[in-house]
């Protein structure tokens, strides 16, 4: 059966080398706002969800974020699909450009589900966000391809820099 991922390459299970040991992050609990207008701390929405998969991603990217999203569309299905207890997380890097109606828009775009939340915040509540996240400072056209798979609650995570294939993704996350 073929998948959306047709002809695009991803990362086999040999390039999760980049797959670093569990790390441990202090998550602020900072408001977030999701492609409905509901607007929640991040860590009070996300505490009890279990095994999230956190993606980075801004709207008006043409490189490797529509790449992640398609990606992570096979793991929504297959979520939906199999009830696996898994939640994706995508938030914005572009809080100023990336309205709720913007996320909406590209939620509807791939056919996320409602176990696919895609978030934004105020610029200085992105910036503590994407820093207690561990992502990189730097211009947000240059950004690189990185999951962080974990636990909110507890706040341990694992970090995958690269784009994996949707079976592995949903293999490390089950096994989170």
């Amino acid at each position: 059966m073929p998948t959306r991922l047709g002809v695009l390459a991803t990362v086999s299970f040999a390039a999760l080398a980049n797959w670093a040991a569990a790390e441990q992050l202090s998550l602020p609990d900072a408001p977030v706002t999701d492609a409905y207008y509901q607007t929640e701390g991040f860590v009070s929405r996300l505490h009890a969800a279990g095994t999230v998969i956190v993606s980075f991603s801004f709207i008006e990217c043409t490189t490797l974020c529509p790449i992640t999203n398609v990606i992570l569309a096979e793991v929504d299905d297959r979520i939906v699909a199999e009830g696996l207890p898994l939640t994706i997380v995508t938030l914005t890097i572009d809080p100023v450009n990336d309205t709720p109606e913007k996320l909406a828009e590209a939620a509807r775009a791939v056919g996320a589900s409602d176990r696919w939340l895609w978030l934004t915040a105020a610029p200085m509540d992105t910036l503590l966000l994407l820093d207690s996240l561990g992502l990189p400072p730097g211009p947000i056209e240059e950004h690189n391809p990185m999951l962080l798979i974990g636990n909110v609650g507890t706040g341990e995570f694992q970090r995958l820099v690269g784009l994996p294939e949707p079976d592995g993704l949903i293999d490390l996350a089950m096994g989170f």
